[in-house]
């Protein structure tokens, strides 16, 4: 199935130029222009899409990188979608916007909505992942201390260092197969960089993630915790080191 047709960066490319003439850099989502389902659900099939989405990802960075002299500082990339998130500077911008090899450019701001829009409809790497998320009570999600003396305590630090349980479908990975294993940490993935995108607004630093389980270590201030409190993305919270996971998890990702 070819990609949707795009505008190549809705709503005005001249726009995003301007911007990061001013600025110096700017971070932009980028959307290949290679064929994409989102609905797959035979490994065969999802292992064979990927395979020409790689391709065109290690192309394009390539490309540019000969064209203006140097390598794209590359935010962000998807093994099952088609999208790369780059740090570029207007020479960058300018060969993606004229690039056969890109369908559309966005810049990357809370509000992309063709960059969620799109990751919310994967159904091969996410197993419906919005579907599979359950509902939370609020005055459930923190361990051991409450919700309301969290963000307290937060508020009087301005931070406070916190592991959060991410929503989604998640096995032990010793009852899967391998494939099933990658699979599960790319849906990890995918729900992680979705609710990071969702925190944007907010005074937050990603501390460490780990490979095979939904929690990331983060510091935050009270505004972002009251947000992690009602959202459904998140499942627990607790305050670093009163509860700490589990040797057999692994160590974190930095």
């Amino acid at each position: 199935m070819a990609p949707t047709p795009m505008s190549t960066c809705p709503p005005d490319c001249d726009a995003l130029l301007a911007r990061v003439k001013q600025s110096g850099s700017l971070q932009v989502i980028v959307r290949l222009n290679v064929p994409f389902q989102s609905d797959l659900t035979d490994q065969v099939a999802i292992a064979a899409q990927r395979k020409p989405i790689q391709q065109a990802q290690d192309n394009l960075i390539r490309d540019l990188a000969a064209a203006v002299g140097q390598s794209p500082l590359v935010d962000l990339s998807y093994d099952a979608t088609p999208y790369l998130v780059l740090s570029v500077d207007s020479a960058s911008l300018d060969y993606l916007i004229n690039s056969t090899a890109v369908a559309a450019i966005e810049e990357d701001t809370p509000n992309s909505l063709m960059f969620d829009l799109e990751l919310g409809k994967i159904q091969a790497e996410t197993d419906r992942l919005a579907a599979a998320q359950t509902t939370v009570a609020p005055l459930d999600k923190c361990l051991v201390a409450g919700c309301a003396d969290l963000i307290t305590e937060a508020r009087q630090q301005r931070q406070i260092r916190i592991i959060i349980g991410v929503n989604g479908k998640w096995q032990v990975e010793g009852s899967l197969s391998p494939a099933d294993q990658q699979a599960q940490r790319a849906q990890l993935r995918l729900a992680e960089a979705m609710l990071l995108k969702r925190l944007e607004p907010f005074n937050i630093k990603l501390l460490a993630t780990w490979a095979s389980i939904p929690y990331m270590s983060l510091s935050a201030d009270s505004e972002a915790l009251q947000y992690m409190v009602t959202s459904p993305s998140v499942t627990n919270i607790r305050k670093e080191g009163v509860i700490p996971l589990k040797d057999s998890v692994g160590e974190p990702r930095n």
